[in-house]
């Protein structure tokens, strides 16, 4: 359902362009929370009528917003607020329900699977095992409010983590898991992140349609005796998730 906008607040005097006060305005409306995230504005049309301005003007003030990742344009359908992105650090060895917590943002965790399976052949020498060993296999989707945002498959080698086939993930940090039952703390870690595009069962499971753009993690974790603990692979929505890197200079 399309807002309303106040309009009304342009001054025809005083040297700001036009488009300017209305992206200003604009602002105001979604800063405040009348305008919400995921909510339909009105139309360029309804938008001209409230600030009393040239349909050219509204184009420069919705372009400018739409630069600033405040507003998405949906065709055939109109603008919308957009969501907030979530900011991860890369070089953390904490997972995505940890650094939600942080943010103050409840993660909800379904699990698909808690099972043991074959692991990939791609993944062996990374959790350091050999082709063709059983592992434990979990499954599961993080969301974040109504959205699901991270479709994860987690490897875990056996028969050092066999007793989580048996405990409750689906409310608590698969981290703090691993720390308070088992001992482990995590060392060091690497991941890989490559853009990739949603098809079966990842599309179905964060709910977006094929071929929509995701960020794929690829990632292994390390213990402090220097054995790797963990390896997996999560495809986060590319519109919501965004990495952040700290660099420095090198000594």
């Amino acid at each position: 359902m399309a807002g309303s906008a106040a309009g009304g607040r342009v001054m025809r005097a005083g040297g700001l362009p036009y488009y300017v006060q209305v992206a200003d305005h604009l602002r105001e409306e979604i800063s405040s929370g009348r305008w919400a995230p995921g909510d339909l504005i009105p139309s360029e049309a309804g938008l001209c009528e409230a600030y009393g301005v040239s349909r050219t003007a509204i184009r420069q003030a919705l372009g400018e917003l739409v630069g600033e990742g405040l507003l998405h344009k949906e065709k055939g359908r109109g603008t919308f607020v957009s969501r907030p992105h979530v900011s991860l650090a890369v070089q953390e060895t904490r997972g995505f329900f940890d650094e939600m917590a942080d943010l103050g943002r409840p993660v909800e965790t379904t699990i698909l699977l808690q099972d043991t399976d074959v692991i990939p052949p791609a993944l062996a020498p990374d959790l350091g095992v050999s082709m063709g060993s059983e592992v434990i296999r979990l499954q599961r989707i993080r969301a974040v409010g109504d959205e699901n945002f991270v479709f994860v498959t987690t490897y875990l080698p056996l028969p050092r983590f066999a007793a989580i086939l048996e405990l409750d993930l689906e409310s608590v940090s698969l981290y703090a898991v691993l720390a308070e039952q088992f001992g482990v703390e995590a060392r060091t870690g690497r991941r890989r992140i490559e853009a990739v595009r949603a098809v079966d069962p990842v599309s179905r499971h964060l709910r977006l349609p094929k071929g929509t753009p995701l960020l794929r993690v690829t990632a292994v974790n390390v213990d402090r005796s220097g054995d790797p603990f963990e390896v997996f692979e999560a495809y986060y929505r590319g519109d919501r998730t965004a990495f952040e890197v700290d660099v420095a200079t090198r000594a």
